[in-house]
C-alpha cells in the first residue's frame, strides 16, 4: 500500500467517517464500530488482514466524538414553535 494512503488518506477517511456517523446518529458507540468496521474492510482489500490500527482510530474516533456530542445536545436543533 502507498505510504500516503496508508498515513494519511485511510486514517482521516475513517476517523471522519466515525465522528460524522457519531454526529449524525447523536450517539457516541455509533462512531468506533463506523471505523471499526470501515477500517477493517479496507485493511482486507488491500493487506488482507487486521492491524492494531484499527483499535487505534477507533479510540481516535470515541476521543474525538465525545466532546462533539457534548457540546451538541441532542435535539437542541429540532426546536421549533407551532404557529398558531
Amino acid at each position: 500500500m502507498d505510504p500516503i494512503l496508508q498515513l494519511v488518506i485511510v486514517p482521516v477517511s475513517v476517523i471522519g467517517l466515525g465522528v460524522l456517523s457519531s454526529f449524525l446518529f447523536k450517539s457516541f458507540w455509533v462512531g468506533p464500530l463506523v471505523t471499526a468496521a470501515s477500517n477493517a474492510i479496507i485493511e482486507f482489500i488491500f493487506i488482507e488482514s487486521l492491524s492494531v490500527w484499527t483499535l487505534l482510530f477507533s479510540s481516535l474516533t470515541f476521543i474525538l466524538s465525545l466532546p462533539i456530542l457534548i457540546y451538541v445536545k441532542p435535539g437542541e436543533h429540532q426546536k421549533t414553535e407551532i404557529p398558531k
